[in-house]
């Protein structure tokens, strides 16, 4: 099942052999630069963080980063974060694929009249049964999206994809669950915890996310109650959020658990017992011979972008 079909219109024809996955935020970008030769995936550069100085463009500091790190790859895909987009699952009886869109826009029109400004929205049918389709919508504000698209001009790349994070995770699992033979295809959550955003995105006739209340930056400054504060608050959110839905039979944990696997062990006495824990591994999903772990997780959003853009 594909179904990383998002802002596909922004598309430039064409397979690219080396991309670019470059994940969005306010204050920072975090890079990948991958390449597929011989159907084979490998790091063509160390990820690494570009900062937003206040004075500084941000198309400007992404590519005097690149030149500093002689990175040449011009074509690129873009991660939207969670809070730019309002995802959408809606259900539709089977009819042709050229009245699908219009029927779509129909069932969004009020979610498109509640945001201010122009808006644009792409979707994929994740699912068809019993003669209906189950289909995931994105919308953003056109605002953003022209913000992005600037951003990558005056960086001097090739905006290929505008992507979700939030389903690029679902993908980047997806392309982990072919990789090791798991045939179950639904019904799993990713627990993304990172700098800027945390969410839980889950899987099931849909995409449901759900924005956690976890502050990553300021973690490591805590002192041990502080910590278990932390944890316990994050702990009660997910189960809250497991209140609202069918429990998913599997959870992978994606950002910066790798740096604190304090965070994990907790999570593994809270759940193990009701749900498998896993690790969301760009080296297995991408089958690389090999990435070092300071670069597994906390990078999993521009991987996922990067993979998108490859397989497009």
């Amino acid at each position: 099942m594909e179904i990383a079909k998002i802002f596909k219109d922004i598309n430039i024809p064409g397979r690219s052999k080396e991309i670019l996955g470059i994940q969005y935020s306010e204050t920072l970008f975090k890079v990948v630069a991958i390449k597929k030769e011989k159907n084979k995936i490998s790091i063509s550069e160390f990820p690494f963080e570009v900062m937003i100085p206040e004075e500084t463009p941000p198309g400007v500091a992404i590519k005097e980063a690149l030149l500093s790190r002689s990175i040449k790859t011009k074509e690129c895909v873009f991660s939207i974060p969670i809070s730019y987009t309002l995802i959408k699952n809606i259900k539709l009886p089977s009819m042709p694929q050229k009245e699908i869109r219009e029927a779509v826009e129909w069932n969004i029109r009020e979610d498109l009249k509640a945001i201010k400004g122009e808006t644009y929205f792409d979707f994929d049918i994740i699912s068809e049964d019993d003669g209906f389709l189950n289909i995931v919508v994105v919308i953003a504000k056109l605002s953003d999206i022209e913000k992005l698209i600037s951003i990558a001009n005056d960086a001097n790349l090739n905006l290929k994809i505008i992507d979700s994070s939030a389903i690029g995770l679902i993908n980047l699992t997806l392309k982990q669950k072919e990789k090791i033979g798991d045939e179950e295809k639904e019904n799993f959550c990713v627990i993304h915890i990172d700098k800027d955003e945390s969410f839980l995105s889950f899987l099931q006739n849909g995409i449901t996310v759900q924005t956690l209340d976890f502050n990553i930056k300021s973690y490591p400054n805590y002192d041990l109650t502080q910590k278990e504060e932390a944890v316990s608050k994050l702990i009660n959110e997910i189960n809250y959020f497991f209140l609202t839905v069918n429990e998913p039979k599997q959870i992978y944990l994606s950002g910066y658990f790798t740096e604190f696997p304090e965070i994990k062990t907790v999570l593994d006495d809270k759940f193990s017992d009701k749900f498998q824990i896993i690790n969301l591994d760009p080296a297995i999903a991408l089958d690389m011979a090999y990435l070092a772990d300071e670069y597994k997780g906390p990078y999993n959003i521009p991987f996922s972008a990067a993979l998108r853009g490859l397989e497009e």
